[in-house]
């Protein structure tokens, strides 16, 4: 008897042995995927942020083309009807879909940027240093903050974190409500929930 005490003793040992080795490599193998995922996901960002960056400078591009082209003796132009999704303008600009914000375009497939500048005349935009297109508040918040906006020629598009954001979302929105700039009352919304977007 007691050498079959002894044995199944041995046997529950042994099973015990078992079940911590599976238990330990089965925690290492879920360690080793979550930090795969992890490096993956970062990795994905900051290509999306560096994607990001060359799609933006293609609408600046065409945005300061266009502006350089008027006079302030010319028939002023204005930006087209539109919003919050940037295709109005991208197709004013004669750019399409082939600029997008890449967060948004693998999130829902839109273009992502927003655009508030619809009845706008662009030199104003220039002049007064308007923000009339930029990232949203959901995109570039995880690991590198570093989005985009454009205020005319001679301003920097980078924005290196959503503080810089919304205060210049902020701005806007102060100055739209002030009269200084002739926002139509959906970008001022639009606006508004971008902010809030932000500081949640």
């Amino acid at each position: 008897a007691r050498m079959a005490a002894t044995a199944r003793m041995g046997e529950e040992d042994k099973r015990r042995n078992r079940r911590g080795k599976w238990i330990f490599f089965g925690g290492l193998v879920i360690a080793l995927l979550l930090i795969g995922y992890t490096v993956n996901r970062r990795m994905n960002l900051a290509y999306a942020s560096s994607s990001c960056a060359n799609h933006f400078i293609q609408l600046e591009l065409a945005l300061v083309c266009l502006t350089s082209e008027i006079k302030p003796t010319d028939t002023p132009v204005i930006l087209p009807p539109g919003g919050p999704d940037s295709m109005a303008l991208q197709k004013f600009l004669g750019i399409g879909y082939r600029q997008a914000c890449p967060e948004s375009l693998w999130r829902d497939g839109s273009m992502g940027y927003v655009y508030i500048g619809e009845g706008l005349n662009l030199l104003d935009v220039e002049t007064k240093r308007i923000p009339i297109l930029f990232c949203p508040g959901e995109n570039h918040r995880c690991g590198s903050e570093h989005a985009h906006c454009y205020r005319g020629r001679g301003e920097h598009i980078c924005v290196l974190g959503n503080a810089e954001m919304l205060t210049i979302l902020q701005d806007a929105l102060k100055r739209g409500e002030a009269g200084d700039i002739a926002y139509s009352k959906k970008s001022l919304e639009t606006l508004r929930q971008e902010i809030r977007k932000r500081q949640n």
